[in-house]
């Protein structure tokens, strides 16, 4: 996607999203969640609902337009009248979660709506901040009539985008996280939620920094990330288009690292399946973007064949 550098261009942006839905879309329904509530009235509709919901810490609407030809005396409709087409808040929210439970590398929690609440639903991907993104994607499929079962089923059964926080094993003695994140702050996000989900266990990380030049302009930050661990396995580069600069290394991370001298290591990629084969882990998180990936079902399977033998 391209970043917009002005509010002008938001404007025009939203500005032609409404043309669109006017001159396209006849008939149609559209729904649209947004945080800039200034951009919102440039679409230039009147919406026929309209919610709030939180997406995060972003205070958002989430609006409804009923899409027809002409002018309509009466855009809210029978039903909505008595509250103006707005649904009477709860909790000042119409749709958030509550009564969070995280245990045993599962999340839990209650989902509220304008009618009544839907308890126990568990996340397919046990990452804190899909409680924010379901309970946006359930608002809307309860907003168009999908049932209970199927947003409990839908939730529990989604196994989420590749190599984002994939759970690869989950047991009492040995748990397996895989990550593509390669940014000190996407870093530091999937260590916070795995010590959630895995409190009071050893967690170990095996970080392999991609680029040259990322890793000489944030070695300080990824440092400081990986500094929350509490042990650390880092690969070399992986170089991807770039050609070596003269003294970027991964030891400009390694370096600044404040774990005990004894938990951290430096290592090359080839060396990786050996330690792992040789050493007993508890929670493992393997992160990057580079050929990282090629390992991760090695170091999967040598995990499990250590579990069998234990």
């Amino acid at each position: 996607g391209e970043r917009l550098k002005s509010n002008k261009e938001m404007e025009d942006l939203y500005s032609a999203i409404g043309s669109a839905l006017k001159h396209q879309f006849a008939g149609s329904t559209a729904w649209i969640i947004s945080s800039n509530a200034a951009a919102m009235k440039c679409i230039g509709l009147k919406p026929s609902k309209k919610y709030r919901l939180l997406n995060g810490e972003l205070d958002c609407q989430f609006n409804r337009y009923d899409l027809f030809a002409g002018k309509r005396n009466d855009p809210y409709g029978e039903a909505d009248r008595s509250t103006g087409g707005r649904l009477e808040m709860v909790n000042d929210l119409d749709f958030y979660a509550e009564n969070i439970r995280v245990s045993e590398g599962r999340i839990v929690f209650d989902f509220h709506t304008p009618e009544g609440v839907i308890s126990d639903i568990e996340l397919g991907v046990p990452v804190w901040v899909n409680i924010e993104n379901a309970v946006a994607a359930m608002a809307a499929a309860w907003l168009n009539g999908v049932r209970v079962d199927e947003l409990r089923h839908g939730i529990a059964s989604y196994s989420g985008v590749y190599r984002r926080f994939n759970i690869h094993i989950n047991t009492p003695s040995v748990a397996y996280i895989d990550d593509y994140a390669h940014h000190p702050e996407e870093i530091r996000s999937a260590i916070d939620s795995i010590r959630r989900l895995f409190p009071d266990r050893h967690l170990i990380g095996i970080f392999q920094p991609h680029l040259y030049t990322r890793t000489r302009d944030f070695a300080a930050d990824f440092a400081a990330s990986l500094s929350l661990l509490d042990e650390l396995i880092l690969l070399d580069i992986y170089p991807a288009r770039e050609e070596p600069i003269p003294g970027v290394t991964s030891a400009l991370i390694f370096d600044q690292v404040t774990l005990p001298a004894d938990q951290k290591r430096l290592i090359r990629k080839e060396e990786l399946l050996a330690l792992v084969d040789k050493e007993r882990f508890e929670v493992v998180l393997m992160v990057g973007a580079g050929n990282i990936e090629r390992l991760v079902e090695p170091v999967k399977e040598l995990l499990i064949k250590k579990l069998k033998q234990s």
